[in-house]
């Protein structure tokens, strides 16, 4: 018998996680274990549950509100698998989201089949991407990105690598890039000074770099934590 997912929402719309709810209960492959309507409800019911997946709106309460969560959400649960859920196409949040350790990204505004269907395959391959159908958001956040950064020809190169490390990478490759060392990472993320050498050379995989001496240098060379 094929497992089910279980599944927890975060949206401030009551009626949409109800329709949601009614939906899921008739699919055997995802199992529905809770909905929040706020960040602080999010954050309890998320570290109570420990759900297979979180639904996230992007905006929830406000429009940058769903992007602050899901760093919280990060640094409460890291690997915590996290499908955001948009009402449009804005591509400066879906960017944001995926940066910031989301899984990928749905279009809420489509047949629940479809969309369910896009969020079980996203989470399946467990790397961030779009379903799709939602392409022409990944195209429109990167012709913006070049709009702003043209006269940095590597950067969108560098966004590629980036978009594939999870939040826990990101975070740590944000940590090298600021000179700190692989122990006092291991200090401050309270863990054994290997697993971030563990983390670290799977971030230089991702990168398909040499070294991470190579990937700091490109990095600093666009000021890519500065500019996000």
């Amino acid at each position: 018998m094929e497992q089910t997912i279980k599944v927890m929402i975060c949206d401030d719309s009551v009626e949409y996680c109800e329709g949601l709810h009614m939906y899921l209960d008739m699919r055997p492959d995802f199992t529905w274990v809770g909905a929040a309507h706020n960040t602080e409800d999010c954050l309890k019911m998320a570290a109570a549950i420990r759900p297979d997946l979180i639904l996230l709106d992007i905006q929830m309460e406000t429009n940058m509100s769903g992007i602050s969560l899901l760093r919280r959400l990060m640094e409460q649960q890291p690997g915590q698998p996290i499908i955001m859920l948009t009402g449009h196409k804005d591509s400066e949040y879906v960017f944001l989201s995926i940066v910031n350790g989301a899984i990928g990204y749905v279009i809420k505004d489509i047949d629940l089949k479809e969309l369910f269907d896009n969020i079980k395959q996203i989470y399946l391959d467990k790397a961030p991407k779009a379903s799709e159908e939602n392409g022409d958001i990944m195209k429109m956040f990167i012709s913006e990105a070049g709009n702003m950064y043209r006269s940095q020809a590597s950067l969108l190169h560098l966004i590629g690598y980036v978009v594939k490390l999870s939040g826990t990478e990101y975070d740590i490759l944000r940590d090298i890039y600021n000179g700190m060392t692989y122990r006092q990472i291991a200090e401050k993320r309270v863990v054994e000074e290997g697993t971030i050498k563990t983390q670290a050379a799977r971030i230089i995989k991702k990168f398909e770099a040499k070294s991470m001496k190579d990937i700091i240098t490109a990095l600093k060379d666009v000021r890519f934590f500065e500019n996000f």
